[in-house]
């Protein structure tokens, strides 16, 4: 499966491991899945760990559905952080990734990382929300 996710309740992240080819309905599902999961709260930080995506799926409409999938979810993920880790050789779909976010004013805050220990740190520190979310 090109989607699996793994919580780590100690340190009250979720980690999602994107690989291979992905669809966008792939992503969208696991997304769907993970915040209707009982087993944790929606609004739990998360790490999209995409360094394994096959890149050559991401173009402007996989970007553009993501955004737009993301913003309809907003209210449900709010007060949470996602970090999407990308692997430094594709980092200009990370680019574009990340100005289409800040165009589309989510309430949560999403940000790209190209080092994992950077993005685990910022996933896992006390956000500004309140440290009970981090």
């Amino acid at each position: 499966m090109p989607v699996t996710h793994t919580f780590h309740p100690d340190q009250n992240y979720l980690e999602v491991t994107l690989t291979g080819t992905l669809t966008l309905e792939d992503l969208t599902d696991e997304m769907a899945a993970f915040i209707n999961d009982g087993a944790w709260r929606s609004t739990v930080n998360a790490l999209w760990d995409c360094r394994a995506l096959d890149s050559a799926v991401i173009d402007q409409t996989f970007l553009e559905g993501l955004v737009t999938y993301r913003s309809n979810i907003d209210l449900l993920r709010r007060r949470s952080r996602a970090a999407i880790l990308i692997d430094p050789a594709t980092a200009d779909w990370g680019d574009e990734l990340t100005r289409q976010f800040e165009r589309s004013h989510l309430s949560s805050e999403i940000r790209v990382f190209l080092d994992r220990d950077a993005a685990l740190q910022w996933v896992c520190e006390p956000s500004g929300h309140g440290a009970a979310e981090a």
